[in-house]
């Protein structure tokens, strides 16, 4: 009887040394009243990168779409703590856009005169400014750029989005956009928003792919970029990048909406 006692005794104490050693290991891997989806952020953070404030970034390579003969050049560039401008084509038919952090603007053409963005060119610029053109981390775009963001519990994913980690985005003006984290990477993959690829087109929901990441300085960048329409998949639209370069110290007056 007695050694029965003294054997349920050890028994008992093992297992509440057993509790406490998963107490420990949980409180390791986790930040004193950290959710899941602080946890999530931070991980996204250090796996993208931060752009340095007052750094110039330039994104250069081509656009390509179905029925296209040639691709289309194309330049991004963006600068904190949210400046944009991007340009597509070259010579007299080059496109520019921008934001300067408090307008948007818009140049159809390297002859005509540029002016301010209004309607849907206007939300769509500001917004690439928001996120940096991708280059803003989420964990940044929450506490710099006042944007709520929820955990998409995966019962309520598409079965095309299934193992990934879902994230919906509402930036501060309330536009919402959904994006999609590879679990291992933490990197975002896919991006879901309702929009337009030309301004006088109906909007529709496209899936962006971001492919074939690649380090570039402080940032891990996808060089490739695929809009895929939601409603059956198929590629509307890929932007290749072949060079990506910093500018320290860079003037933000650049920005600005040209004369």
């Amino acid at each position: 009887m007695k050694a029965t006692k003294a054997m349920k005794a050890i028994e008992n104490n093992l297992v509440r040394r057993a509790v406490a050693l998963i107490f420990l290991v949980l409180a390791a891997s986790c930040s004193p009243g950290e959710s899941e989806l602080d946890r999530i952020l931070k991980l996204q953070a250090e796996a993208t990168g931060s752009l340095p404030p007052g750094t110039l970034i330039t994104l250069e390579g081509t656009i390509t779409e179905p029925g296209w003969d040639d691709p289309v050049a194309i330049r991004f560039e963006a600068m904190k703590p949210g400046m944009v401008r991007l340009s597509r084509g070259s010579g007299d038919s080059i496109f520019q856009e921008g934001y300067d952090g408090s307008r948007a603007w818009e140049q159809l053409g390297a002859s005509s005169r540029a002016s301010g963005a209004e309607g849907l060119a206007e939300e769509a610029i500001r917004h690439m400014a928001e996120w940096l053109l991708g280059m803003r981390s989420l964990l940044e775009l929450k506490t710099d750029r006042g944007a709520s963001i929820q955990l998409i519990d995966e019962d309520y994913l598409f079965p095309v989005d299934k193992g990934l980690i879902g994230l919906r985005i509402t930036l501060a003006d309330g536009f919402i956009e959904d994006v999609f984290l590879d679990p291992e990477s933490y990197l975002i993959v896919k991006k879901r928003v309702s929009k337009s690829l030309r301004m006088w087109l109906a909007t529709e929901n496209f899936d962006t792919h971001f492919l074939d990441f690649q380090q570039h300085g402080p940032l891990m960048i996808a060089t490739v970029r695929e809009e895929h329409r939601s409603t059956d998949d198929a590629v509307v639209q890929r932007t290749d990048l072949q060079d990506i370069t910093y500018t320290p110290m860079a003037d933000s007056a650049y920005f600005a909406m040209p004369e």
